[in-house]
């Protein structure tokens, strides 16, 4: 497997960003454990951030091979801040693929200017990753959905302005009845726990 032309160009832009951008700083967040949210406007600028995002929203519109090049190439100076790239891929995909156009319109565009992040949230203390195992509960109130349940291990979850969070809505056993749920940070009776 060789990397073609545009590929190769990507890769070069890549690093030479993290080396111009996020290079003299990028021990500094290490040793202090914290985000480098400074670094999502630059990664925005470059396309980076929202790298999968359909352009329509904001985004670059490439393939998962793009933001894997361009993701391996920062994370050789900064890995905390090519992690940026993968937390909005993985975020963005079921909103992207299965999400209604107004649910597309308000969270990928913020993602792609680098405003905010997305996280994942499946893992629950008991079942790890293991969606046949959830014990997180959703049950419809209305127009809305009431979910009930603990998530833990949720990469970004500090930082990020929404949580797509998967929860049970039947009890059909497996990972059948599992369905995905956009979060969002201040909504009532979400819980933050420490940060790990």
């Amino acid at each position: 497997f060789e990397l073609d032309e545009e590929l190769r160009l990507l890769q070069a832009s890549s690093l030479r960003l993290a080396r111009e951008r996020f290079a003299a700083k990028a021990a500094l967040w290490d040793r202090m454990a914290e985000p480098p949210l400074e670094n999502l406007k630059p990664l925005a600028e470059a396309g980076l951030a929202g790298i999968t995002i359909d352009p329509e929203y904001g985004g670059s519109g490439a393939s998962i091979l793009h933001a894997v090049v361009a993701l391996e190439q920062i994370a050789r100076v900064c890995p905390v801040t090519s992690a940026f790239i993968l937390a909005n891929c993985t975020a963005t995909e079921l909103i992207q693929q299965f999400g209604t156009e107004a649910q597309k319109a308000r969270y990928l565009p913020p993602l792609a200017a680098g405003e905010t992040v997305g996280c994942w949230a499946m893992t629950e203390p008991g079942a790890g990753s293991d969606a046949g195992e959830m014990r997180t509960r959703a049950v419809p109130d209305g127009e809305h959905w009431v979910i009930d349940g603990s998530k833990c291990f949720i990469t970004r979850a500090g930082i990020a302005g929404f949580f797509v969070t998967f929860a049970r809505v039947g009890a059909e056993p497996g990972s059948r009845s599992i369905a995905a749920f956009i979060v969002e940070k201040g909504d009532p009776g979400l819980r933050l726990g420490r940060p790990d």
